[in-house]
């Protein structure tokens, strides 16, 4: 966050270039610049931190370069309040968008933790399923295995009996 100083500074930096374009005496302009501005906004700022002795004196004038002079600085006072305005709403602006990345951050992290937890519960929930359809799976196989090994031994056993019945008939045949 940048400090009331620094946005002092800007301006003053601001006001003594329009000055230079201008001739309007920056010392006369000050005071009432850090009265009128510069104080409302920053309270805690006291005019300690503030110095117009590098300021050159005001020039000798007469009532219309006056009446000039306060109009000149008036625009300039205008100018520099319209300078604060857009500090202090891109500050503003910064607050909120700052405000919405918390809050996106926060938002995005309650979701992503409802995700993990819901996708946790599917989880189980699928492993029950598996767990049940992988027992049905092994008791199929092994019935299938049982009914595989009777099969092989009813292979055997005709077998058995194939060739007894070929014995026989050829025991029968030589009679």
């Amino acid at each position: 966050m940048t400090s009331p100083l620094s946005y002092r500074y800007e301006i003053d930096r601001r006001i003594n270039q329009r000055n230079r374009q201008q001739h309007v005496a920056i010392k006369e302009v000050k005071p009432l610049f850090i009265d009128s501005i510069i104080i409302p906004l920053f309270p805690q700022m006291d005019d300690t931190h503030l110095s117009t002795e590098d300021a050159p004196a005001p020039p000798v004038s007469c009532n219309n370069e006056r009446s000039s002079d306060i109009s000149k600085r008036a625009s300039i006072l205008q100018e520099a309040q319209q300078l604060i305005d857009e500090i202090n709403d891109k500050r503003k602006h910064e607050e909120l968008i700052c405000q919405y990345r918390k809050d996106l951050e926060k938002h995005v992290e309650k979701r992503c933790s409802l995700t993990q937890q819901q996708m946790l519960a599917m989880f189980e929930e699928h492993s029950k399923l598996m767990e049940e359809k992988l027992n049905k799976l092994a008791y199929c196989l092994e019935r299938a295995a049982k009914a595989e090994s009777e099969l092989l031994e009813l292979k055997r056993s005709l077998a058995m009996l194939y060739q007894d019945m070929q014995q026989d008939l050829q025991e029968i045949a030589r009679y």
